[in-house]
């Protein structure tokens, strides 16, 4: 089972980095960094990210430069959020002037 300390560590990308990776905010990252439970899905998610960046590079810094190289094109870090659509809607509520006036 693959964890966020496992991501950072095997590309040197941030736990930010990886959180938008994940589709979540840092926090709730960061979060799982320090023992919070992650959900299967995530999990699923890291094994999959995991499985595409470890053989990018040698060492983490290798992955590192490999994942954010944009030099020919959208980087491989791109390509990884534009495959989950979603992540690239920010979702939020309408709220009327009447409901925020009360």
């Amino acid at each position: 089972m693959t964890t966020v300390t496992d991501l950072t560590h095997a590309t040197d990308l941030s736990v930010g980095q990886v959180a938008r990776l994940l589709d979540v905010s840092a926090r709730q990252a960061a979060g799982w960094v320090h023992g919070d439970a992650i959900p299967d899905h995530i999990t699923v998610r890291l094994n999959d990210l995991l499985n595409v960046i470890e053989p990018l590079g040698e060492n983490p810094a290798a992955r590192r430069r490999a994942v954010l190289n944009s030099s020919r094109g959208r980087s491989v870090f791109h390509q990884l959020i534009a495959e989950h659509p979603e992540m690239q809607v920010i979702h939020y509520q309408a709220i009327s002037v009447r409901d925020r006036l009360g």
